[in-house]
């Protein structure tokens, strides 16, 4: 049996080779297309006891995101120690600076504040 190839079968099987080389080619990524990268979302939950408030708990916290909580004491008491999963802080810090990493609750616990009264009498009275 002989073959005989002309221009016409030798163009016909030049454009199926590349039609078969095209079909078997990975698709490229979209360039258009945009690419969602996750970021995890948390609660900073915030609550005080008497005495004193505390800033809004925060929704929605982007993962490595700082958020500030300060506390306030009403008059005649003060900052007794901060509570919860948070972190621990030092109870003379009336702000502290939490970075989300997971939901998480923080207090504020307050005191009265104790007042020493000293009396002293004067011209031979007695107190």
């Amino acid at each position: 049996m002989l073959f005989r190839f002309d221009r016409y079968s030798l163009f016909v099987s030049a454009s199926t080779l590349l039609i078969l080389f095209s079909c078997n080619r990975k698709p490229e990524t979209n360039p258009l297309v945009p690419i969602i990268d996750f970021v995890p979302k948390f609660t900073i939950a915030t609550s005080n006891g008497l005495g004193g408030t505390i800033s809004d708990s925060q929704n929605n916290v982007e993962s490595g995101q700082t958020v500030k909580i300060t506390a306030k004491a009403d008059q005649h008491y003060q900052l007794k120690g901060w509570t919860g999963d948070c972190g621990s802080f030092s109870k003379d810090d009336l702000e502290i600076t939490i970075t989300a990493s997971n939901n998480c609750q923080v207090r504020a616990e307050f005191e009265k504040i104790s007042y020493s009264i000293k009396a002293i009498s004067k011209g031979g009275g007695v107190v």
